[in-house]
């Protein structure tokens, strides 16, 4: 059985999502690092 999950979480978190999917006995994941670019309103 596959089951896809996505989450955006904080990158100070991933070290406990790990940990938590490995209590799961789920051991390969994909990571993508996304940054957020503000536009301003002129």
């Amino acid at each position: 059985m596959v089951i896809k999950v996505e989450a955006i979480i904080q990158e100070e978190k991933m070290e406990d999502v790990l940990d938590a999917l490995a209590e799961l006995d789920v051991h390969g994941v994909t990571c993508y690092r996304l940054w957020a670019v503000e536009r301003s309103a002129d």
